[in-house]
């Protein structure tokens, strides 16, 4: 086995113990300052948070994009806007680019474009 596939084997499970860790912690000390005084629950223990957060995670599927799921939004992003301007007129696009550029203080990217810039 390559050395460097241990080196990040031995990362992930002490950065996943770590995290594990503090969000076990953060639980405990959020539930216990909040929930017995607004609903009149018991208090609980670090395992009990380390329990809801797992809870939590397979109920409602947070903590992170799978297979790569944040580049690939971003990809979709940028393909759903080409398509946008692919299907807009010329006046449509400029007058969509200064609206953009109007929004957010900065220039329009290139790359969205079909068509050659005029030089």
């Amino acid at each position: 086995m390559k050395k460097w596939i241990v080196i990040k084997a031995v990362k992930f499970v002490l950065f996943a113990a770590a995290a594990a860790i503090v969000f076990g912690y953060g639980i405990t000390w959020l539930w216990n300052a909040l929930i017995p005084e607004i609903f009149h629950l018991n208090t609980i223990n670090f395992c009990q948070a380390i329990g809801l957060l797992i809870l939590s995670r397979i109920l409602f599927g947070g903590f992170g994009h799978r297979w790569g799921g944040h580049r690939l939004k971003g990809g979709m992003w940028k393909y759903k806007m080409e398509q946008k301007m692919a299907s807009m007129t010329p006046e449509e696009r400029e007058e969509f680019q200064a609206k953009w550029k109007n929004h957010c203080g900065c220039s329009w990217d290139q790359s969205f474009r079909k068509e050659e810039p005029i030089s």
